[in-house]
């Protein structure tokens, strides 16, 4: 019978490594089967960034995520990395399908770190996340966990081995949903700190707003029972598909929110091709003075106006056009109001008001270039019977592509006026260049007809104005002027009067019929 023979210390340690080795020769790790570990990423990182540390002695670097947006110009570490959720002996592992690290060349001169405290998930103090906060953190991701942890009171270290799993074959996953807040300097559960909807009470430390950090009564160690039973927990794991699931919808842009915006975009787009289609004609038949409606609103009848016949005739060569009017057309036949169609008398007004607007806008920009310019006045009953009055600047402007100076006559607008007095005629004048700030100070003539209130020299509206501005010329019309002298002159001869009579009646006569309009 053979009697046990004790072995010495190295020769188990010997055994025991041999054993080791001849075990790992029948294994497959997760790697080999051409899954990627978060952690060789982190770790390419941290590597390149210890080598900046070196180069930029005067700044201290630490590991941040760098966002793609902001370092579109620069040399960056371009990643594609696809990820799936699965579960293994009730742990979750992160599995990555295809991963491809293309470039890695960083140069201390041509790298900015961005700052990563706007996506600190410690800023957040509701209880409950909005959509707006979910969206924007998950976009940006966890920030990477700092080189040093902060002791606790004991004063212990923080056990770095929590934010890895290790698995019976030895290989290491790290814990990706685990994040560092800088800002509460406490760790948090980052999917469960966005997405969990339990009451405060049955959370754990890791997803309430203050996380677990490090007051007096919590100690790093206990970190050893809360994390492990934290994740075996199924909210954290509902969580954790959640994140994945909008991570991933992220990437693809097939969101609730973007589709929603996208939606939001496309119809924006479709009523501003409408309204310009819209604006056009107006602009078209304003220049051309014709009139724009008719007897009738309704599209499709030729009664319905200058305005909707040329929306009509356009939306036969215009998709767009086309099927808004037809929308607007079932609508009026169905007796049921729409929200909009903007192709109502309002609508064709407010645009109508906002082309003058404008055109008033440029006028006034050329007049305050100018600085001096004259006013003419004059005034007529339209067909309602309302004494209108029209202002018209004359000013002197410089062709800035010529160089040359041009008198330019622009009209700015009607004043209805039914007073006579000079004085009241002078009120209007002053309030109505006051209304458009321009200074009556400026003013170097005035233009009216030769009418007493107006050409007065003690009370017409010129005396009136000369009074404050002794610079505003007064100057007649000429053509008003001329006219009047004529007729006063021929009412001096009777030869002249017997002439054009007979002149009158030969006219008349001639002018009474078609037969003898021939002759």
């Amino acid at each position: 019978m053979d009697h046990y023979q004790h072995k010495f210390g190295a020769r188990k340690r010997k055994e025991k490594i041999a054993r080791e080795k001849s075990a790992k020769k029948g294994q497959s790790t997760i790697v080999s089967f051409g899954f990627i570990n978060c952690n060789r990423i982190d770790g390419v990182f941290e590597d390149q960034m210890c080598k900046m540390k070196s180069q930029l002695s005067n700044v201290e670097i630490e590991p941040v995520p760098i966002e793609e947006d902001e370092l579109l110009n620069r040399k960056v570490i371009s990643a594609d990395v696809k990820e799936n959720v699965i579960y293994e002996n009730k742990n979750i592992l992160s599995k990555t399908s295809t991963a491809r690290l293309e470039e890695l060349q960083v140069k201390a001169d041509d790298v900015q770190l961005v700052p990563s405290n706007n996506y600190d998930i410690g800023l957040i103090k509701e209880l409950f996340c909005t959509a707006e906060q979910i969206e924007k953190f998950v976009h940006h991701g966890p920030i990477a966990h700092p080189t040093k942890f902060p002791k606790d009171a004991l004063p212990k270290s923080f056990p770095r081995t929590l934010l890895h799993i290790a698995m019976p074959n030895g290989e290491k996953i790290p814990r990706d949903w685990l994040t560092w807040s800088k800002t509460k300097n406490a760790l948090y559960c980052f999917p469960c700190r966005l997405f969990s909807k339990m009451p405060e009470i049955y959370r754990s430390e890791l997803s309430l707003p203050t996380g677990y950090s490090k007051p007096k009564k919590n100690k790093w160690k206990k970190l050893y029972e809360k994390i492990p039973h934290h994740q075996s927990s199924s909210g954290h794991k509902m969580c954790y598909v959640e994140w994945r699931r909008l991570e991933e919808n992220l990437r693809d842009n097939t969101t609730i929110n973007f589709l929603l915006n996208d939606n939001i975009k496309t119809e924006v787009e479709r009523w501003r091709q409408i309204l310009r289609r819209a604006l056009d004609v107006i602009l078209f038949l304003g220049e051309r003075g014709l009139a724009f409606r008719g007897d009738s609103h309704l599209i499709g009848d030729p009664k319905n106006g200058s305005f909707l016949g040329i929306m009509e005739l356009i939306g036969y060569y215009d998709s767009i056009l086309h099927n808004h009017l037809e929308k607007v057309k079932a609508s009026q036949q169905s007796h049921k109001r729409m929200q909009a169609h903007y192709l109502s008398n309002d609508i064709q007004n407010e645009f109508i008001q906002c082309c003058a607007d404008k055109v008033t806008d440029v006028i006034l920009d050329e007049r305050e270039k100018c600085k001096y310019f004259s006013m003419i006045v004059d005034a007529t009953p339209d067909t309602a019977h309302i004494e209108q009055n029209v202002f018209i600047l004359r000013y002197v402007l410089q062709d800035k592509l010529t160089g040359k100076y041009e008198v330019k006559e622009r009209f700015l607008e009607f004043v209805d006026c039914n007073k006579k007095t000079g004085e009241d005629i002078a009120n209007i004048f002053t309030s109505t260049l006051q209304k458009h700030k321009i200074p009556l100070m400026c003013c170097r003539g005035q233009g009216y007809n030769n009418g007493s209130n107006m050409k007065g020299s003690v009370k017409g509206a010129q005396a009136r104005i000369l009074q404050h501005y002794p610079l505003a010329t007064y100057s007649p019309c000429a053509c008003y002027s001329l006219n009047l002298c004529g007729a006063q002159a021929t009412e001096c001869c009777p030869q002249v009067i017997t002439f054009f009579g007979i002149v009158q009646k030969l006219y008349n006569i001639f002018s009474s019929s078609p037969q003898k309009w021939e002759i």
